[in-house]
């Protein structure tokens, strides 16, 4: 195996680092098939390997800082200035399949999702959810 043959893009590049992740000793007996490689493989690599996780981190960091480093807080209050609709961020809000996990940020508020705000709202990141009287807009 010649790491520079080895894909790093897609499903083959995936695919490729579970191949990887067992010729360098981490064969997992639980299978979770991606394509036909054990993805638990590529799991059991990165648990043992913080370096690797290291340069991911660093990566993503260099490639997408601008998202890293925005503010959602105050991106919504923007949205929120010149509009009609009010907001109340909620605490400890826990929605739909996060299975008591707590929500990092979470608001409340009359805005249908179907609306230019709503959608502007989901583009943002946030995952929505109809409260019966209102929505709850949250990071899932």
């Amino acid at each position: 195996m010649r790491i520079e043959d080895l894909a790093t893009e897609g499903s083959n590049g995936i695919i490729d680092l579970c191949h990887l992740s067992e010729k360098l000793g981490y064969k997992s007996h639980q299978y979770l098939t991606y394509g036909k490689s054990n993805l638990l493989s590529l799991v059991n690599f990165l648990e043992d390997n913080p370096g690797a996780i290291s340069a991911i981190y660093h990566w993503v960091d260099n490639e997408y800082n601008e998202k890293l480093d925005s503010d959602l807080e105050s991106e919504v209050e923007n949205l929120f200035t010149d509009s009609e609709y009010d907001y109340e961020i909620r605490e400890d809000y826990s929605g739909r399949g996060m299975f008591g996990r707590k929500s990092e940020f979470a608001i409340t508020t009359d805005v249908d999702p179907d609306s230019a705000l709503g959608k502007e709202l989901i583009d943002l990141g946030l995952t929505y959810d109809n409260m019966g009287k209102g929505w709850v807009y949250y990071l899932k």
